[in-house]
């Protein structure tokens, strides 16, 4: 016993744990091997499979990215390759709210800076721009 210790507290037989260390350790192992809350709750938000007609439409309507309002629905809710990075550094114990929000209300976490408004005023013509160059030095190429 530590020398600034006097007298240990008896505790309450109520709150001693009369447990075996086996039986402890038995919980503890059933615990680590046993799904967590979290992947339990990612359960029920499994999506189904879609169709080859699915994707089809949902290519078809989505082609104009960020200029069609569908884009945005069809990202809500799923891991994009822009979000992928964050997603794997993110705690599980306490992953970023902002992360999460980000993932589930795509629309309201739209990005948006002078170059990047830039970049979608100008895609268009950049693109022709390429195409022209490309097309000198590959036979029938196009983008």
């Amino acid at each position: 016993m530590p020398s600034h210790v006097k007298k240990i507290p008896a505790a309450p037989v109520a709150m001693i744990d009369f447990s075996s260390a086996k039986s402890k350790k038995q919980k503890l192992d059933d615990a680590i091997a046993g799904r967590t809350e979290l992947q339990n709750a990612c359960q029920d938000f499994r999506q189904e499979e879609l169709t080859q007609p699915q994707v089809q439409a949902v290519e078809e309507e989505t082609r104009n990215q960020s200029l069609s309002p569908i884009w945005f629905s069809q990202r809500a809710g799923r891991i994009t390759a822009s979000r992928l990075k964050q997603v794997l550094q993110t705690s599980l114990a306490q992953p970023s709210k902002s992360l999460i929000k980000s993932i589930c209300y795509p629309e309201a976490h739209k990005f948006s800076t002078a170059a990047t408004r830039y970049g979608c005023k100008y895609e268009a013509t950049a693109r022709k721009q390429y195409e022209g160059v490309q097309s000198l030095h590959h036979q029938g190429f196009s983008c």
